[in-house]
């Protein structure tokens, strides 16, 4: 179930031009009536925002799934960034939409949704491809199948099943969907599955009822053909983990494909010093500064100390901080000016496989630097006894 409180407030109703808000909520017109809201004929009457607003506010077991669903596509998508995806991808359309010379992107998504829902969906989905977020990163020790062209329908109806099997056990429902899309050199699968049960006490005007859902998520794997590795966001480690061996499992055939281990190594921070910094080689990063280091001080409480600054190596150049020895480094924190902003973005390292970034376009040129710079271990590959760094390739 979608997550219903989106329209909490009237002046998100009262973006949308009146006739597509009726259009949209007209298959909802008797359980809105019932409800207290009168649905006006299209267009024409006045509309009670406040009301509409209260009944979003207050949802109760009896709302529709589909306005549900459609409820929360329309909110996520109706953003300006959405809004030019969905115009790009609604081109065939374009001749039974009204949208303008200056729409509200609100506007745009609801009339996708009226005239396309796959496309709002897809393009939903596609937006969270993109979302912000951290990947835990696991490299074959086999020679890569740069050939690789995707999974076959029996290969991903397979993993599918075992990821129901997996989340149903693990009390979230049994369900689990996998879209796969293939971007330059990789391949990104986009997992939904479902969490735990929510229990909401709901109020309406005849007094209390309790409403039972389960929210959705999204986790995502991308497979670098290159380089052979695998990199995984999860809702948590045995998550994560649980993803590494059912993709190994299915796609290659061994769910040891991806085998664990260090993928990082915060060493270069001790013994290169600021030089580690340099990017100029690496096309599209203009500068990058070390703000915070992490390290394990040692004991059974697992004590860390925390250095943090605008410029941390200023202040170790000045023997203001003197950072412990390589193995007890845990985190990193980068601020990198990239080529196409002006505005830094905060990359970290944690632990010894996971990299944090604000964009996932930013991932494979920070892999180049992070190669480059010596923070990717270099591992043997199967078949190749003298080994190489197959992520710098």
């Amino acid at each position: 179930m979608a997550n219903v409180n989106l329209f909490t407030q009237p002046g998100t109703f009262r973006r949308m031009k009146p006739e597509f808000l009726c259009k949209w909520l007209e298959p909802a017109r008797d359980y809105l009536a019932g409800r207290g809201f009168v649905l006006p004929a299209e267009g024409s009457g006045q509309i009670d925002f406040d009301r509409l607003a209260g009944i979003f506010m207050e949802p109760d077991a009896a709302m529709p799934r589909e306005l549900m669903h459609s409820a929360s596509l329309i909110h996520e998508m109706s953003t300006e960034n959405a809004m030019h995806d969905l115009l790009d991808g609604i081109r065939h359309l374009q001749g039974k939409l009204v949208i303008g010379d200056d729409p509200d992107p609100v506007d745009v998504a609801v009339q996708v949704w009226l005239y396309a829902p796959d496309v709002l969906e897809e393009m939903h989905q596609m937006h969270q491809l993109d979302r912000p977020r951290g990947f835990v990163h696991f490299v074959t020790d086999r020679q890569p199948d740069e050939g690789f062209d995707g999974p076959t329908d029996e290969q991903k109806a397979a993993l599918e099943a075992e990821l129901a099997d997996w989340f149903h056990h693990a009390k979230r429902g049994r369900h689990a969907k996998v879209w796969t899309y293939r971007r330059p050199g990789e391949y990104w699968f986009l997992v939904r599955h479902g969490l735990a049960s929510k229990r909401q006490e709901v109020v309406s005007a005849t007094g209390t009822d309790t409403l039972i859902f389960r929210p959705g998520e999204y986790d995502v794997l991308v497979y670098n053909r290159q380089s052979g590795e695998l990199r995984v966001h999860g809702c948590s480690p045995r998550e994560v983990e649980m993803l590494r061996t059912s993709f190994g499992k299915h796609i290659f055939h061994d769910k040891d494909f991806f085998p664990g281990g260090a993928r990082f190594t915060l060493a270069p921070l001790v013994e290169t010093g600021r030089g580690c910094l340099a990017c100029r080689d690496v096309p599209g990063i203009e500068d990058i500064t070390l703000t915070e280091v992490q390290a394990f001080t040692g004991g059974g409480e697992w004590l860390r100390t925390t250095f943090q600054a605008g410029d941390l190596f200023t202040n170790i150049e000045k023997e203001k901080v003197v950072l412990p020895a390589a193995e007890n480094l845990v985190r990193a924190s980068f601020l990198v000016r990239f080529s196409d902003s002006a505005k830094k973005r905060t990359i970290k390292i944690m632990g010894s496989n996971k990299l944090s970034v604000v964009r996932d376009g930013d991932t494979a040129m920070m892999e180049k630097w992070l190669a480059a710079r010596g923070f990717i271990i270099k591992r043997k590959v199967e078949g190749n006894e003298d080994g190489e760094d197959l992520a710098s390739a």
